[in-house]
Parts: structure tokens; sequence; C-alpha cells
């Protein structure tokens, strides 16, 4: 989840403190284009703590709003490449990867909008946009996701939010990145957390069962 930067450029909406919200209330939408696209950009490449909102290859982004006021931005893409504690855990090999990591999508930006302080709102928020995603991202791409998978940067957050929506710890990243046919250490290790959304997900990545 993001944090707001020291360099605010300034956003121009509403920033009053909000402290208290009616989840029932609060819309969850997709964005599709035009004015809300370039505000879901504009607020997390102000707000988050990484500075972008650059999602590569496939992706879903989602704004929630408390009546007409934006209070998170989310974005899910495509899975990491290759991850050992995720094999690992999944039991596949290189081949079965290979054929099947198009199945596990990465929610790769979260961000709770810094005048946003009320409790339990970002479990909430990721309970609700993991059980939308699935349905979103197999209308728009043709093929129906069977697991989520997020990073995060334990030196920033402790990753109460996922563990109160059930996701599950499976282990720190290495934090190499590829460059080319090279890897190099130029990350920080972060903590991989799942939700399965299938219950023969381990089947489904191996290449059996429906």
């Amino acid at each position: 989840m993001g944090h707001p930067r020291n360099d605010s450029i300034g956003y121009e909406g509403d920033t009053s403190k909000i402290t208290s919200l009616d989840f029932k209330s609060l819309r969850l939408e997709t964005v599709k284009g035009g004015k809300q696209s370039q505000l879901w950009h504009k607020l997390v490449c102000e707000f988050h703590y990484l500075g972008s909102s650059r999602i590569v290859g496939r992706q879903i982004k989602y704004m929630v709003f408390a009546n007409n006021r934006p209070i998170a931005c989310i974005g899910w893409g495509d899975a990491s490449w290759h991850l050992k504690c995720r094999g690992e855990w999944i039991g596949w090999n290189v081949s079965q990867r290979s054929r099947k990591r198009h199945l596990i999508i990465n929610n790769i930006r979260f961000l709770i909008l810094p005048w946003v302080n009320v409790p339990n709102l970002a479990s909430h928020i990721i309970a609700r946009c993991s059980r939308t995603v699935i349905g979103d991202w197999e209308q728009k791409n043709g093929f129906r996701p069977v697991l989520l998978e997020t990073f995060v940067d334990t030196s920033r957050f402790v990753g109460t939010c996922y563990r109160a929506a059930n996701w599950i710890e499976l282990g720190t990243t290495s934090g190499y990145a590829k460059s080319g046919s090279h890897h190099h250490n130029s990350q920080t290790p972060k903590t991989l957390y799942v939700y399965s959304v299938a219950k023969n997900f381990r089947g489904l990545l191996k290449g059996r069962g429906k």
C-alpha cells in the first residue's frame, strides 16, 4: 500500500480529512480512460511511495469513491516471471510456469489517499477488489485468473491489510531484477502474499482440471 511522498506536487481535489466511512456506500469503479484514467495516474504518481503509475502488459485499474470523492487507487497486472517461494508452494516446473503463469495476476499498485484514515478500510478494499477483478479480468482478457499475488515492502509496511483479507504470506523475494540476460541485485527484498480464487488452483496451474 502506498504512502504520500514528501515532495507533493499539488493534488487539486478535496484533501480534507476522512476518519469514518460507510463501507456499504463505497463505489469500486473500473478505470476505462479519459479524465478518470488521468486522475488515477496523477494520484498514484503523486502519493504512492514508488512515485510511478507504470504497469506493463495486461492490466486493470480501479478507483474507490466515497460519494464522489476518490479515496483509493488499485492496479492489477501480469504476474512476476519467476519467484522461488511461489514455484515451490505451487509445485510446478519450468514448463508449467511458462504455460500457466498468465493465470496469476499481481496487485501491483494499492494506494489509500493520505488524508483518509479509516480503520479496516484497506483490508475491506482488498477483499472486495479481489472478488471483483476475477470476472473483470476474464471479460477483458478471455481467461479467468486462479491466483492473486502482491509484494509488500516490509521496510515500509507490515502487510496487515492483506493478512486481514485472508491472503497468505509465502516468503521473501531475493531482490534481484532481470536486465537483458543478466540479473542484478537492485531491488529491496519484498514479502510475497498470495490469495487463491479457485479451489483447484494448483491443478489448474499445472495444467490439470477445469
